[in-house]
């Protein structure tokens, strides 16, 4: 019996019709698989076995997928009839659902991979993947793997291979048949398919234009029209326009896009049916994808492109098969051949009548491509020989080219040049002036790429410290000759007695650095001394350090001599290069101890039983002694007594020289711990005699004798000022306690003439804030002190004025009458000329007691000014006018002497115009106020004060001079 199997759709039904011939007979059954009643099916599609995969568990398994405008369905046939898998579907009207089934090689770990179908359906602008699982023919389960959203409608999906998925929207064809019996492959399809691979998806959509997506990050890659391909629709069938048009209207009304039997894929081809033609659409081969670039002329995206492929990150790979190396090799000699070909190519195109700077922009930016891409090869060969050769030939390019070459040395990403090469390098750098630029790169070179000789007579010539270390640290594993030669010169710069330069500056920083690597097993100036090296190299620089006598001494070298030179260039960083080492596990041995002992005992005999050496630097070193002897407890030992003449030599208050230097290394000192065995009450006494004050706050501190600092700061006429802040630190802490803030207190009142001549305004501000017991008591204290006194007043009035507002009145600072009266009084004393403007600006004072003030100190416009006040228009008129009237005889005089000065007689007519305006303005005031017989008492006797000076003189004085 042999049986077949087909399947249809009639009038909306899908019927599983199934024929076979027994004795002779054909028969023939049906059964229905899907009623029209529950929905229209739109579409089928059966999965075609491959049978080249052996021992596949669907084998004998038959599945179809069918779908509906609501749904997609996954039914079993053989061996038995089951719906195994159901998915709802939503969608514009208008777009008709899509079906198409492939065999993947899905990775399911790191070494296992399974090959299964997988469903890809979408409606409208949604697509969904799902991988068909068969443990058995009784359990097949259908798993989802991904969803796609696309921004257009689509009209068909097809699988071009395993790998890629063609998605038919309404816009994208990519083949096609030139008639019925030629097919040709059109070079922009081709462009196309370049970057297809195994997560890219080709899809059409509704304006047949072809959109190719990466599966994976759903990035479009690329867009192209299609709509001349005119593509065949099925309509007609859809409305069932043979039969009447019995069909539901939704299916009337997507029919309009059906076109599922106008696309189809074989092959690793693309197929579409057009109305007067077939469209066929593949992708290139990698080789061809390189030429398309390359006659085109675009060499860089042809080698980016190549790169990708080398690297196997490239997509719709085509023609690269074998091993990983195998493709590696294809890649690498294709990628040879362009690169040479891209050098020629851009030698021949260098502009002939460019300018210096035009021609070397326009070689860098060929020169980093070859550089980059032959370091992705690896074939430097290639990079320092044919190509090099090539640039060679212009000189300019071949400068470019050794230009380009140093960044790469410095990331680390070219680490060895022929020796040819590099000396091409350094003397077109050296021509330049750019030998720092050369010795950053030296110290990335593999030293075997080098002609030491060279490169060492070069940094020797030119001060190249750190390649002179490294070639010899790295090409010779020689760790202590650079040290002692550097050490040389930085010694006989030293011995000059002048100021070190830059140069030697920089030089001795690299050599502190560079001693503190070898110390702890670090190589300079980066990097790592091998492991099974670090002990020896720790020794070698240790054991130079300490030497004796250097190698070959002069007669009048002194003991010790590296030492020396670097206690005498840096003595505070070279003795925290040894404190970092001592902290090494080495110095923790037994060995170690001794080591470290022979080294203070060498520093005591340097610095202290030897001449040279600052206070400053006898105060570092005693220091440093202190903290190593608290941190190493009963492993280092010095002898008691040397403490105690440092700190005789420190204090010494017959020493003027270097105060500040002594009190800063007495002030370490003692933080270290290294006095700790001394009584306080003589350092304090050593260190007020020297005055340190400094040292004997930081002593008081101890004690917490806030009250004794505060003294220290006003006797130290650097720090005096900081004594407000200070003051106001304690009063308002809370980490202070009743009575130390009692003590503070009394003891800056005591000194409150003190702080007041230091600054009035803040005196008077920690005064009010911190210190204030009432201002009547304050005032009390300075009374004997008058110039004092007025400063104080004066920095309370400005306080209180800066701190008044308007808009928060509680904030404003009220004060007594009385003080505002003595204040009064001094400004009449010291500052006359500002009595009226302060009278004018405050109020708070009693009238009459201020009245009394300014007639007693005959501050006239003061007086004048209170009178008005007090509503005695006619004595501040008459005052005025006195005072206007003297001005008016001085002048006369002036101008009758005839031999005056003419500047001083301008001086003093300028005066009197003002004292007139004065006088004037009162009237102004208070004319409207008063009757007319008091309006006439004051202008009357005013122009009559003015007239008769005029009269006098009138007949007296030349005219021009009254002019």
């Amino acid at each position: 019996m042999l049986e077949k199997n087909f399947y249809t759709i009639t009038k909306m039904f899908l019927v599983n019709l199934s024929e076979w011939r027994l004795i002779g007979v054909r028969t023939c059954e049906s059964q229905c698989l899907f009623s029209g009643s529950r929905g229209e099916v739109c579409t089928i599609e059966p999965l075609h076995m491959n049978y080249t995969i052996k021992d596949h568990p669907m084998q004998d398994v038959l599945v179809l997928a069918m779908a509906s405008f609501s749904k997609v369905l996954l039914v079993t046939v053989r061996p038995h009839l089951k719906v195994m898998f159901t998915h709802p579907l939503k969608g514009d009207p208008s777009t008709l659902p899509l079906l198409a089934w492939q065999f993947v090689i899905i990775q399911v770990s790191e070494k296992d991979r399974v090959i299964d179908p997988v469903l890809a359906f979408a409606r409208d602008k949604t697509i969904y993947f799902y991988q068909v699982i068969c443990h058995s023919p009784q359990d097949i389960q259908a798993v989802g793997l991904q969803k796609i959203e696309v921004d257009y409608q689509l009209l068909n999906i097809t699988w071009m291979n395993a790998r890629v998925l063609v998605c038919l929207d309404r816009c994208y064809v990519l083949f096609q048949w030139m008639n019925a019996r030629v097919l040709v492959c059109l070079d922009r399809c081709y462009v196309l398919f370049q970057w297809l691979n195994a997560r890219v998806l080709v899809c059409l959509d509704r304006t047949e234009k072809l959109h190719v997506i990466d599966v994976r990050s759903e990035e479009e890659l690329e867009v192209i029209d299609v709509s001349g391909t005119q593509l065949v629709y099925g309509t007609s069938y859809f409305k069932s326009l043979a039969t009447g048009g019995n069909v539901s209207q939704a299916l009337a009304f997507a029919g309009d896009q059906a076109c599922y039997q106008s696309v189809t894929s074989h092959g690793g081809q693309l197929f579409l049916l057009g109305t007067k033609a077939v469209h066929m659409f593949s992708m290139r081969t990698w080789t061809e994808r390189i030429a398309v670039l390359k006659r085109e002329n675009k060499y860089q995206d042809a080698l980016a492109l190549s790169l990708s492929f080398y690297k196997g990150t490239a997509k719709a790979v085509i023609g690269l098969s074998g091993s990983q190396a195998k493709r590696k090799e294809l890649v690498a000699d294709v990628m040879v051949d362009l690169l040479l070909e891209f050098v020629d190519v851009a030698i021949a195109r260098t502009p002939s009548n460019g300018k210096l700077e035009d021609l070397e922009d326009y070689y860098q930016e060929i020169v980093p491509v070859c550089v980059d891409y032959c370091l992705h090869l690896s074939n430097l060969d290639l990079l320092f020989n044919r190509i090099y050769e090539r640039f060679s030939s212009d000189v300019i390019a071949k400068g470019t080219f050794l230009e380009c070459l140093e960044p790469y040395m410095q990331t680390d990403r070219l680490t060895s040049i022929p020796p040819a090469i590099m000396k091409d390098f350094v003397d077109h750098y050296e021509m330049r002036g750019l030998l720092d630029s050369v010795e950053s790169c030296i110290v990335h070179l593999d030293i075997t790429s080098l002609d030491i000789h060279q490169v060492v007579g070069l940094c020797w010539s030119h001060g190249l410290y750190d390649a002179i270390i490294y070639v010899y640290n790295r090409g010779m594993g020689d760790f202590t000759t650079p040290l002692e030669q550097l050490l040389g010169q930085l010694g006989g710069a030293l011995s000059t007695g002048k100021q070190l330069t830059d140069v030697h500056i920089k030089l001795g920083n690299k050599l502190l650095v560079y001693i503190s690597c070898c110390l702890a097993g670090r190589a300079y100036p980066l990097g790592d001394i091998p492991e099974d090296q670090v002990a020896i190299v720790k020794d070698q620089v240790f054991r130079c350090l300490t030497c004796l006598h250097s190698n070959k001494p002069p007669s009048e070298e002194p003991l010790y001599p590296y030492l020396q030179i670097l206690l005498k260039y840096d003595t505070r960083e070279f003795l925290n290069v040894l404190s970092l080492a001592f902290e090494e596990e080495e110095f923790n041995t037994a060995e170690g101890i001794q080591k470290r002992q022979r080294v203070v005992d060498i520093l005591l005999q340097v610095m202290v039983e030897s001449v040279g050496f600052t206070p400053s630097q006898i105060g570092i070193l005693f220091t440093f002694l202190a903290r190593q002897m608290a941190r190493h407890e009963n492993t280092i030992h010095v002898n008691r007594v040397l403490f105690e003449q440092v700190l005789e030599f420190l204090a010494n208050p017959e020493d003027e020289s270097r105060h500040e230097e002594r009190q800063q290394a007495l002030m370490e000192l003692l933080q270290a711990g290294g006095l700790a065995q001394f009584n306080e009450d003589r350092l304090l006494h050593l260190a007020h005699t020297a005055q340190f004050y400094r040292v004997c706050e930081y002593l008081y501190e101890k004690r917490r004798s806030y009250d004794k600092i505060l003294t220290c700061y006003l006797k130290d006429l650097s720090r005096r000022y900081h004594v407000f802040t200070f003051i106001d630190s304690i009063m308002q802490s809370q980490s202070y306690s009743a009575q130390e803030k009692e003590l503070l207190q009394e003891e800056a009142l005591k000194n409150l003439e003190d702080l007041v001549s230091i600054d009035c305004k803040q005196a008077a501000q920690t005064v009010i804030s911190c210190l204030s017991r009432g201002l009547a008591d304050i005032v009390s204290k300075l009374k004997s002190n008058k110039p004092v006194l007025f400063e104080f007043l004066q920095g309370v009035i400005s306080y209180r004025d800066a701190q008044s507002s308007a808009l928060k009145p509680e904030k404003n600072t009220p004060l007594e009458p009385e003080v505002l009266e003595l204040y009064v009084d001094l400004m009449c004393e010291y500052r006359p000329n500002d009595v009226c403007n302060f009278l004018k600006m405050n109020e708070g004072y009693r009238l009459d007691e201020v009245l009394q003030i300014v007639r007693k100190h005959k501050a006239w416009e003061a007086t004048a000014y209170l009178l008005e006040k007090a509503g005695d228009i006619q004595g501040a008129f008459i005052i005025l006018l006195e005072n206007l009237q003297s001005h008016l005889k001085s002048l006369s005089g002036q101008l009758q002497a005839g031999d005056s000065d003419k500047g001083a007689v301008q001086v003093l007519f300028s005066k009197t115009e003002t004292r007139l305006f004065i006088v004037v303005q009162l009237c102004q005031r208070n004319s409207a106020n008063i009757d007319e017989a008091a309006r006439e008492a004051l202008w009357f006797p005013l122009l009559e004060a003015i007239m008769s000076p005029q009269r006098k003189l009138k007949n007296t004085v030349d005219k021009d001079a009254l002019d």
